[in-house]
């Protein structure tokens, strides 16, 4: 099982629970975080390419985040938040020892 199929294991329940759209959405922004992996983690990819990718990704995050804290409980968002921004800073170690 991949990180990202974990996150879509333990958080996609609340997001559907908000309806189809909702779930929609989050599933977007796991296959956002995954491509940012693989980009981040490609050599033939340049090292401001890779930075680039995952600071957009990490601001996809707080756009989600922020809208989605109005239906959802706080406790959910800030450990979702907080999984995935740990999750790419360990890729942003890995993209820039390379």
């Amino acid at each position: 099982m991949t990180a990202i199929e974990d996150f879509e294991r333990r958080y996609g329940g609340f997001f559907e629970e908000l309806g189809y759209g909702c779930h929609a959405s989050f599933k977007h922004l796991l296959e956002m975080v995954g491509s940012t992996i693989d980009t981040a983690t490609a050599d033939d990819v340049g090292l401001v390419t890779k930075l680039y990718s995952i600071e957009s990704a990490k601001a996809s995050i707080e756009v989600v985040a922020k809208y989605y804290s109005r239906f959802l409980p706080a406790t959910v968002l800030n450990s979702l938040r907080a999984e995935l921004e740990y999750l790419l800073d360990r890729v942003l170690e890995v993209a820039v020892d390379v």
